[in-house]
């Protein structure tokens, strides 16, 4: 991780961000698939988390 990450606090905002799309899939998206929303979800965590830009 870079060392201007505060782990604290990312490890709250993963967490949440998480539990609301998990809580928007099952409410608003219901038909895709849990690798559907894992796979959407490494993506947004390996470009904010590794810093990496597409």
């Amino acid at each position: 991780l870079s060392d201007e990450i505060d782990i604290p606090l990312t490890a709250a905002a993963l967490v949440g961000m998480v539990l609301v799309a998990a809580l928007d899939w099952q409410a608003f998206q219901p038909e895709r698939s849990l690798d559907d929303v894992h796979a959407a979800l490494s993506r947004l965590l390996q470009g904010r988390v590794s810093g990496t830009r597409a």
